[in-house]
C-alpha cells in the first residue's frame, strides 16, 4: 500500500502518521495492492481518495463574566426586617380576626 498525503509526501506503508508543514487543503490518495483468488488487484485513487483540510481550529471568543447582585450584610438585614414586619402584620391580622 502507498499513501500520498497531497503535499509531496508518499509512504509505502499500510498505516502512517503525518504532520503537515502549513494549513491548507490537501488531496489524500492511496493505492492498495492485494491478491484475490490468485489474481493481483490494484485499487487506486478513484476509490481511495479524500480531501483534508489542516486548518487550525479557531478558539471560541471568551465571554464577559456577569456580575451577581450584591447580597452583603446590609441586604440580608433588610430582607430579615421585611420578613419580620410581614410576619408581624399577618399574625396581628389573623390573630385579631379569629380570636375576637
Amino acid at each position: 500500500a502507498s499513501i500520498n498525503f497531497g503535499d509531496g509526501t508518499v509512504v509505502n506503508e499500510t498505516t502512517a502518521e503525518h504532520t503537515y508543514a502549513r494549513d491548507a487543503e490537501y488531496n489524500l490518495t492511496s493505492t492498495l495492492v492485494f491478491t484475490v483468488d490468485g489474481k493481483v488487484v490494484t485499487v487506486d485513487t478513484g476509490n481511495c481518495a479524500a480531501k483534508f483540510s489542516s486548518a487550525t481550529p479557531t478558539q471560541p471568543k471568551p465571554t464577559t463574566p456577569t456580575t451577581l447582585p450584591s447580597t452583603g450584610a446590609g441586604d440580608m438585614i433588610g430582607i430579615a426586617a421585611a420578613v419580620t414586619i410581614a410576619g408581624a402584620v399577618a399574625h396581628r391580622y389573623f390573630y385579631g380576626r379569629f380570636n375576637a
